[in-house]
């Protein structure tokens, strides 16, 4: 069920802004994908925090602590990549449900798994970046019901 002020990308009804906030999520993505560190940072405001809610959790806040992060973490991709399968927006919040399909360095195995992954927007930036193994508490972190 979707509240009044929870809107689903398919539903053709988002705001300006929601449509500002998504495009701003998918050109993360882009860069993400293409091992590009700088242009992910890019899309991110000075201060923002990233938590990873795994096994233990991580934080990085900051850019200078992302970059590092996101160069870091793709460095070890021989192919592949984070498809954005479901995009869903409430205000400035962003729920992305994630397939990683990577192939490490060395290794012939796949990574093939889910993830939700959260954004919260200020000012057209991702002040906020949370990962989640999930998909319900990611969902419900940005206040969307699934």
């Amino acid at each position: 069920m979707t509240s009044k002020n929870q809107r689903r990308l398919s539903a053709g009804d988002l705001n300006s802004e929601e449509h500002r906030n998504i495009a701003v999520v998918e050109r993360f993505f882009a860069a993400l994908n293409s091992g590009d560190a700088d242009a992910a940072v890019s899309f991110m405001t000075d201060d923002v925090l990233r938590e990873q809610f795994f096994s233990s959790t991580e934080t990085y806040r900051g850019t200078t602590e992302l970059r590092a992060h996101i160069s870091a973490g793709r460095s070890t991709w021989a192919e592949g990549a984070c498809y954005p399968k479901e995009i869903s927006t409430a205000g400035n919040r962003v729920a992305v449900h994630t397939h990683v399909h990577v192939r490490q360095h060395g290794k012939s195995d796949w990574i093939d798994g889910h993830v939700t992954d959260t954004f919260e927007l200020r000012d057209g930036k991702i002040a906020r970046f949370n990962s989640y193994l999930d998909r319900r508490e990611g969902f419900r972190w940005a206040g969307i019901e699934v």
